[in-house]
């Protein structure tokens, strides 16, 4: 969400959309998962994405704009994630 958010807003429903201007009106960071900034660096690295707007625009947007705050990943954070145990694997891509 955050990816659309910042290059391609249609793509987001009515009530992400909603939800995030109302935070940005109140002065409000969007927070996001330290994790994520990895997960971008891969997608990109990839070639995974259509998005015509390379990594380091993205990041560089992130960076300069006072609107977001990156929640980092702690002891707590990996326990809660080990306890889910296998429900945040990606599924199967075809056959193995």
């Amino acid at each position: 969400m955050l990816v659309r958010w910042l290059v391609d807003r249609k793509r987001l429903s009515r009530d992400q959309v909603r939800v995030l201007r109302g935070a940005v009106r109140r002065g409000e960071p969007l927070a996001f998962s330290a994790i994520t900034l990895l997960e971008i660096a891969v997608l990109f690295g990839k070639g995974g994405t259509r998005l015509r707007v390379p990594a380091q625009e993205l990041f560089a947007n992130l960076e300069s704009s006072g609107g977001f705050r990156v929640l980092p990943i702690d002891v707590e954070v990996a326990a809660e994630v080990k306890a889910l145990g296998d429900t945040l694997r990606d599924p199967p891509t075809g056959p193995s």
